[in-house]
């Protein structure tokens, strides 16, 4: 007699190792929705370490509006504004795909290719720092109207998007070693140099110059300006357009106590205050 004997094994599912996290333009915090399918999600401080999940099970996931994080307002943007929505993706050791739009989903079956994955809520803010020092990295992406002087520090950047209009308002944006990033290209304004580096923008001459001190020059871009600007004992400082025909100042200059020299050519002209 013959005997086959087939045996079949079925191997359990994997235990995976996910974490459901919100991501405030590089930072973490709020709350977050986490359930197991068929559950709802549930509210959970963010990072949340999903416990005892497994492959082929999924995740009921949901982002929260209007949490209030690091004193800025942060919500997960799927109806307020067109420009620029908020999205769910998976951060697979750096690696990043993209989930959806939803502020709630449920996912795919997981995978073991899930393991050590988080799965992020990329939330968005209008909260600007509109005066005063940056404490972090800031994305402007709606119109901005300035309530004072805007400082970037060393090692921190302002991403600028495109299309968006800012109001100087009579203030500036000053770098004391940070950067500003315009995406839409460097705008047309006033800047403030000193030895060829950006130390500041302005909307309007006046301002730059109540702020330019002694080696900094002001320097006018291509447009007309409709201004009557003064100096009042102020000591080197450079005022410079793009020349002739480029920059026009549609005013005069008043001077009070400062020293003067004005130059000009078919490229370029100067007023240097000595």
């Amino acid at each position: 007699m013959t005997l086959d004997l087939d045996v079949y094994y079925k191997y359990p599912a994997a235990q995976l190792n996910i974490i459901v996290r919100n991501d405030l333009n590089g930072n973490d915090g709020g709350n977050v929705g986490v359930g197991i399918y068929p559950a709802a999600a549930t509210q959970h401080p963010s990072s949340y370490t999903v416990p005892n999940v497994y492959e082929t099970q999924r995740l009921n996931l949901a982002a929260y509006d209007n949490q209030t994080v690091n004193g800025k307002v942060w919500f997960f943007n799927d109806t307020e504004y067109s420009v620029r929505k908020s999205k769910w993706q998976k951060d697979k050791f750096g690696q990043l795909s993209f989930l959806s739009n939803n502020s709630s989903f449920t996912t795919n079956p997981l995978t073991t290719d899930d393991n050590g994955a988080s799965f992020k809520a990329y939330l968005e803010t209008t909260s600007y720092t509109t005066s005063g020092t940056l404490s972090e990295n800031e994305i402007w992406w709606t119109n901005v109207t300035l309530t004072g002087n805007v400082t970037v520090p060393s090692g921190i950047t302002l991403t600028v998007t495109p299309g968006v209009n800012i109001n100087f308002n009579g203030y500036g944006i000053l770098l004391d070693g940070g950067s500003v990033n315009f995406q839409g290209g460097d705008p047309n304004c006033v800047y403030l140099k000193q030895s060829g580096s950006l130390k500041g923008y302005f909307g309007t001459i006046q301002p730059a110059i109540n702020y330019a001190g002694s080696g900094q020059t002001v320097e006018l871009q291509a447009r007309t300006y409709p201004e009557s600007p003064s100096l009042t004992s102020k000591s080197n400082i450079t005022l410079t357009g793009q020349g002739q025909g480029s920059t026009t100042l549609n005013g005069s200059i008043s001077v009070t106590n400062s020293l003067h020299y004005s130059s000009g050519s078919d490229n370029e002209w100067t007023i240097e205050f000595e």
